[in-house]
């Protein structure tokens, strides 16, 4: 999750010390643990008091420390989600949708009872065009940003994350026809992104997950992956076997 965002560019600023050191057949996997990131720089840089040797130990030291605090982070993350399990796993079992998405929507929309419709929430997520009335004249604009900014900020990047999903469902196609209707990226992301939420809304509702692949193996390789299968299934346990 947070870890996977962050070592990537750590990665890249640790690489970057090697190469400019003339070391530059390295892969980010030979990097992705403290034990051989260490090992290398004891390889390739013999002398301790050296200047590149000096940078590549403190930059080691940082992305230990780094590694730590996204690891707790990440938990912290998983513990609050495993709290909550049934808007977990409605909102998880949306494509493109994450932790850190399900959580966002967990935290501000919650069962979404508050909100008498999907178009309600929307607006308080900021999700909607701005609209100019002057007498007779009406004016759209693009989605104002005065609304719930993680929500938002989350849901389109899940939108997003859907664009690159090889896997059919009505999501992919909705992306898929407003691409081949001329729209540009950052609109289509925020159409879809409203599509997601509309949906999440109206699952919470139902008290239903999403079946848009027509089984939940996507939901449960996605609670593998981040380590979210010890779950309580909260009425899904039919849905998930």
């Amino acid at each position: 999750m947070a870890l996977e965002a962050v070592m990537a560019l750590e990665d890249g600023c640790t690489n970057a010390v090697f190469n400019l050191n003339g070391i530059s057949f390295l892969k980010r996997s030979d990097l992705n643990k403290s034990e051989k990131r260490q090992g290398l720089v004891s390889r390739h840089f013999d002398d301790n008091d050296s200047i590149a040797g000096l940078q590549a130990r403190l930059m080691l030291h940082d992305i230990d420390s780094i590694e730590l605090h996204a690891d707790a982070y990440d938990e912290l993350v998983r513990k609050a989600l495993l709290s909550r399990p049934r808007e977990t796993l409605i909102w998880m079992s949306l494509p493109g949708v994450g932790p850190l998405t399900a959580l966002a929507c967990i935290a501000y929309i919650g069962d979404g009872r508050r909100f008498s419709s999907p178009e309600q929430m929307r607006n308080y997520v900021g999700l909607v065009p701005r609209i100019d009335q002057s007498g007779t004249r009406e004016v759209v604009f693009g989605v104002n940003h005065f609304g719930c900014m993680p929500v938002r900020r989350n849901a389109i990047q899940a939108a997003w994350s859907i664009c690159n999903m090889k896997a059919d469902c009505t999501l992919k196609r909705r992306w898929v026809e407003l691409k081949a209707a001329g729209k540009k990226g950052q609109k289509i992301a925020v159409r879809v992104a409203n599509s997601i939420l509309t949906i999440g809304w109206t699952l919470l509702k139902k008290n239903e997950l999403y079946n848009g692949f027509g089984d939940f193996e996507y939901l449960k390789r996605k609670l593998r992956s981040y380590r979210l299968t010890a779950i309580d299934s909260s009425g899904f346990a039919e849905d998930l076997k």
